[in-house]
């Protein structure tokens, strides 16, 4: 079993419920050409996740998005991707840019019944908090919108066409966000 997940769950699940995560490859990193993956590719070079599509295929929208990753996460993934391909070379499987990032322990792409059974045990043993996969999806909306970061911006991240979406789903902590520049605007007039 994958036991070693380590900035996966942050990145995946801030940004897709599970079938997208699923469905991430390393991509090209580096290269021109596209990857082969019709998911998620992530670019180590660039900083980026593209997301196309998920386990079961396109996007609800068709349209691809691309995410710019933190610089914490970049190299925190790179240390992942060596540690999954000195695993898999040991048991005799070459990685490639289209292998998967969350794969299971032959490298091949997890399912998201299994990538949601592993996040189960991951968050009992560790203490999270969370019970589904999902929630760290609700976490960073929650968390972006606590630091200020705009609707239209977070809801992109997300993947909703329609920031509305976001509002409706979190307008107590657009709200509360609200208050909070009410106050800095206070502050700075005085």
């Amino acid at each position: 079993m994958w036991t070693r997940p380590g900035p996966c769950w942050r990145r995946f699940g801030a940004t897709n419920s599970r079938g997208p995560s699923s469905s991430a490859s390393w991509g090209a990193c580096g290269s021109v050409r596209p990857s082969p993956s019709p998911g998620r590719t992530l670019d180590l070079d660039t900083g980026s996740l593209a997301v196309r599509g998920s386990y079961t295929g396109p996007t609800k929208s068709g349209k691809a998005r691309e995410l710019t990753l933190p610089a914490s996460e970049v190299a925190a993934l790179r240390r992942y991707r060596k540690e999954q391909a000195e695993r898999l070379l040991r048991i005799g499987v070459r990685q490639d840019e289209g292998s998967h990032v969350v794969a299971d322990p032959y490298g091949r792409q997890m399912r998201p019944q299994a990538l949601s059974a592993a996040f189960g045990r991951f968050a009992r043993a560790s203490g999270i908090g969370l019970d589904r996969f999902h929630g760290l999806r609700h976490t960073a909306a929650v968390l972006m919108l606590l630091s200020g970061v705009d609707v239209k911006t977070a809801a992109s991240r997300l993947g909703h066409a329609n920031p509305a979406l976001l509002i409706t789903t979190y307008s107590h902590f657009v709200r509360s966000a609200d208050r909070a520049a009410a106050e800095r605007l206070e502050s700075l007039l005085g």
